[in-house]
């Protein structure tokens, strides 16, 4: 054989060999697709967490079961609100009226330049898409979804308690009480019209009030030496933002939407996540076309941005912000000592109308839904499977958190009872749902001494009212810490939340099903995240194809196959007997090898430099147990 048909065998062995090892061409042992097309339409178990703008249908259970025991009748009901489903922001609203020119780009990446990989039904249904029409007045308003939540959970909530409301109403009888903002406004009136069968009338919120001064005037002082939490916040959310993941995020979104020399940017892409899933919470049961533009893995990427903000700014990322909801939980237990004394006077029910912020820092004084490790732009993997969904599952539009406190003609006495989105869920340190009333009391009896639970943590006009003590503070460090709250279904083997998906977490973290979102093992992640950097995994087999997952990243131009290297010899122009004599015939071919070999390395890794890091996600696979409701 010459050494020229030597070089061409070789050359055809090292396509080959590239080609063979790649993994969009083998797949445990046998081929498939390198396009694979998935079609949003047809997804019988959409992902529905959105962050700050989950739908309240996606966490809401219609089957919880009462565990309110028989010799048992309630006797006071404190209940926290968040509001209902809101139009966004003014400016928000102006930038989803520019969206149909997106749309339109679009549609011409994949019907004009044969760009894109929406399937046909998912581009029909893009094409179809109009905004709601929402006049620009109504922005951060009330929308008649959230209206019809509201006054869903006061109708339900008088069913659970009857007794607590057949007295009239009167501010005497029951306190209803928002903060200074219409959507709060709105979200008690539609509430009370499903809670009362009489007329009722809310009084205006005065400055002294509980709520308006946790919100929004009052701002955590920092505590000496600590970092500010707003800034923290938004450094840990800037961070992940600029960081790989997301930058995966539109990379992906980019291919799929047929975008190639003019790319859709990171906020671009925050906005297509904005309209899908606002349009997800005003419409529960319409499937929204702009969430095609998602994998589920992508959309948990982007909903941990807004963990990252709420968990720093009103959570347990800084425990300045226990101050915040301490006056909170000190109406709560004052309220129910009065009655445990019998010395109340006051309004069978009390019901507090706020926002996410207001739940967050509820649940981070109570010592609630507290992951065992930080959140950080850098451990998503790492938290993936044990943190808290923060925005999603904790406060979702209508998001509720309720204590009865209850009054036993045997056994123990006095006993309170919690719920969460209207699903009881078993108390850190009780051993019932209906807990003794004395283990929540010592609980939280030195948290809530007014020497150190008041508003002077509060800095208002940039100036702090006063400076103090952060006794209370360290002393919860240590009674944070959870035990098992436990989803009263759960043992019944009925999801807690019906619509959550399986592997989600009640307030505890505890898993409500067997089965994980994400199926791969912490081991696994962690195996990947130690050998991200020392392989491309080229060769690595992967695990079942993901359902539009974030793509591999040999897919990035699966579409035209590896160059093959050009040799200039053909024409003559470098003849070997040219330049080096009869030697040169067999080292020549040698080092056009060698070259050939560094031109598809080269090509292959500057193709693929973009997606090399996603090589944890493409181990990652998705299960899907959601149904669309």
């Amino acid at each position: 054989m010459s050494p020229w048909s030597l070089t061409i065998v070789l050359m055809i062995f090292v396509v080959d060999q590239t080609s063979s090892h790649h993994p969009m061409h083998h797949h445990r042992g046998r081929p498939i697709s390198q396009k694979v097309q998935h079609c949003y339409a047809n997804e019988q178990n959409p992902y529905l967490y959105f962050a700050s703008k989950t739908a309240y249908n996606a966490v809401y259970n219609p089957n919880s079961r009462n565990i309110i025991p028989d010799e048992c009748v309630p006797e006071q009901l404190w209940m926290l609100v968040r509001h209902g489903t809101r139009y966004p922001l003014l400016k928000k609203m102006k930038g989803f009226l520019e969206l149909s020119k997106l749309r339109d780009e679009i549609v011409r990446n994949h019907e004009q330049h044969n760009h894109g990989e929406l399937c046909e039904e998912d581009l029909e249904n893009l094409k179809n898409w109009r905004m709601k029409n929402v006049s620009l007045s109504e922005s951060d308003h009330l929308t008649k979804e959230g209206f019809q939540d509201l006054y869903d959970i006061g109708n339900r909530t008088r069913a659970r308690f009857q007794n607590l409301f057949s007295k009239p109403f009167s501010t005497k009888n029951y306190k209803l009480q928002y903060t200074k903002h219409s959507k709060t406004k709105h979200s008690a009136e539609a509430f009370a019209l499903g809670l009362f069968t009489t007329a009722f009338h809310i009084p205006e919120p005065k400055d002294d009030d509980l709520l308006p001064q946790i919100y929004p005037d009052c701002k955590v002082a920092p505590i000496p030496g600590a970092d500010d939490p707003y800034q923290g916040g938004k450094m840990e959310r800037t961070l992940f933002k600029d960081g790989e993941l997301v930058a995966s995020v539109a990379h992906n979104v980019n291919k799929r939407l047929g975008f190639f020399n003019h790319k859709l940017t990171v906020d671009d892409i925050e906005q297509v996540y904005d309209i899908c899933r606002y349009e997800k919470s005003w419409n529960f049961n319409k499937l929204n076309p702009w969430c095609a533009v998602f994998t589920a893995e992508e959309l948990q990427i982007l909903e941990y941005i807004g963990d990252l903000s709420y968990y720093y700014n009103s959570g347990h990322g800084y425990s300045a912000n226990l101050r915040t909801g301490c006056p909170l939980v000190r109406d709560m237990m004052e309220t129910f000592r009065d009655v445990a004394n019998q010395e109340h006077k006051g309004p069978n029910a009390v019901f507090y109308f706020g926002h996410s912020t207001t739940m967050y820092n509820l649940f981070a004084r109570l010592g609630l839904a507290k992951d065992a490790e930080r959140i950080t732009h850098d451990n998503y993997f790492e938290m993936l499977e044990s943190r808290k969904r923060l925005k999603s599952l904790l406060a979702p539009f209508s998001g509720n958190f309720a204590a009865v406190f209850l009054r036993c003609n045997s056994g123990t006495r006095n006993r309170v009872a919690f719920y969460h989105n209207e699903a009881p869920f078993l108390f850190p340190g009780c051993n019932s749902y209906a807990c003794d009333w004395t283990t929540i009391d010592n609980k939280y009896k030195s948290i809530t001494d007014p020497a150190v639970c008041n508003f002077d943590f509060c800095t208002k006009n940039g100036t702090t009212t006063s400076t103090t003590s952060d006794a209370s503070h360290k002393e919860n460090s240590g009674a944070n810490t959870h035990a098992s709250i436990t989803a009263i279904d759960a043992s019944d083997n009925v999801q807690v939340h019906s619509r959550l998906a399986q592997g989600d977490h009640d307030l505890s973290g505890n898993t409500l099903s067997s089965k994980r979102i994400i199926s791969n093992n912490r081991s696994q992640q962690n195996s990947n995240h130690n050998n991200e950097n020392n392989s491309t995994n080229f060769d690595k087999p992967r695990t079942e194809p993901m359902r539009r997952g974030p793509l591999p990243k040999e897919d990035f131009n699966s579409q035209t196959p590896p160059p093959q290297p050009q040799s200039e010899t053909s024409n003559g122009m470098f003849h070997p007997k040219s330049i080096g004599g009869p030697n040169m015939l067999y080292i020549l071919p040698l080092v056009i090898v060698s070259i050939g070999l560094f031109v598809i390395f080269k090509r292959s890794k500057s193709r693929n430099t973009n997606d090399i890091r996603f090589t944890r996600l493409m181990t990652i696979e998705f299960t899907n147990t959601r149904s669309e409701p």
